[in-house]
């Protein structure tokens, strides 16, 4: 009876580290798409049982997809569990080749599941709405420096001024590149008819949490990180925290969030009645994330807009 074979990638901006634990077997590869073309060709041939790499600033994305479209195993892990893990077994030294060790490990003895990525047309929405993002908060450090600083206001001024015009076209961008997409375009337009929602804002929460509407609100809370988790221990009853998750899924729920506390009846209501039970305003906007996430899970799973939706239930 052949043996299961593990294999950990640790990722680096210019290499790849692959380690094989059957036989051991330590590999170095360029992260080009000639090396994602031969560590797949590789692996193909040795039929892995899992692989497992972390993410790491966006520079795994390429083996990533190259190991998937060759129907490999391969799962994306929370780059915070592995080291635990690693803690855990007393391995506390660390360079590429132990972590590329530690991840083959870890492939092994925990239970993993094979990454999906969204589409390349939602990935690409994704990068162009994140460049958006990035010049919106430019053109806010621009306009606050431009009230606080009389000798560079006319540069500032003609700075702002390009920005938005940036802005306004890369918006145009996104708005024929979801025209494009008629299944993006109606789930979008679904969202959209939540009172806080704009259009931005559904765009930004469904490029980041593609799997709304797939999955159970308790796996969507927990994936997004808005889900609380007890903090007890014997007599000890700490306050519940909210732990990990996908950062940019909560950054784009917490403007709907702000909007949606001050416009939207339902959310609006739930926030007051926690900050009267005595709730610090940080748990009850998190609370608030929560319930209008599920509440989008729960429309998208559906297809029902807001007017013909109740969400009194969550």
């Amino acid at each position: 009876m052949m043996q299961k074979v593990f294999v950990g990638i640790d990722v680096s901006s210019e290499k790849l580290d692959l380690f094989v634990d059957q036989p051991e077997t330590h590999l170095i590869y360029r992260n080009t798409p000639d090396g994602w073309e031969e560590i797949a060709q590789y692996l193909g041939q040795i039929s892995p049982e899992r692989i497992v790499l972390e993410p790491t600033g966006n520079y795994e994305k390429g083996i990533l997809r190259t190991l998937l479209s060759y129907g490999l195993p391969v799962a994306r892990v929370n780059a915070a569990r592995v080291r635990a893990f690693a803690n855990a077994l007393g391995l506390k030294a660390k360079n590429d080749r132990i972590d590329a060790r530690v991840l083959a490990i870890f492939a092994k003895s925990m239970t993993t599941f094979v990454t999906e990525l969204p589409s390349q047309a939602l990935q690409q929405l994704q990068e162009v709405r994140r460049y958006r993002d990035l010049l919106s908060d430019q053109l806010v450090s621009m306009k606050h420096l431009k009230r606080t600083s009389e000798a560079a206001k006319p540069l500032l001024e003609k700075h702002i001024f390009e920005i938005q015009q940036m802005l306004k076209e890369i918006e145009k961008q996104i708005k024929t590149e979801v025209e494009s997409q008629p299944a993006l375009k109606e789930q979008i337009k679904t969202l959209s008819t939540i009172p806080g929602v704009s259009f931005i804002s559904a765009v930004a929460i469904l490029t980041e949490v593609p799997e709304l509407g797939l999955i159970s609100p308790k796996k969507i809370s927990a994936l997004v990180g808005v889900a609380p988790y007890v903090n007890e221990s014997g007599k000890f009853k700490g306050r519940a925290k909210i732990v990990g998750g996908r950062a940019r899924g909560r950054k784009s729920l917490y403007m709907p969030v702000i909007s949606a506390i001050r416009f939207n009846p339902q959310i609006k209501a739930f926030y007051q009645n926690l900050k009267e039970r005595g709730k610090p305003s940080k748990v009850a906007l998190t609370a608030c994330m929560r319930k209008l996430l599920c509440t989008m899970n729960a429309m998208l799973r559906e297809q029902k807009p807001w007017a013909t939706y109740d969400p009194s239930p969550l």
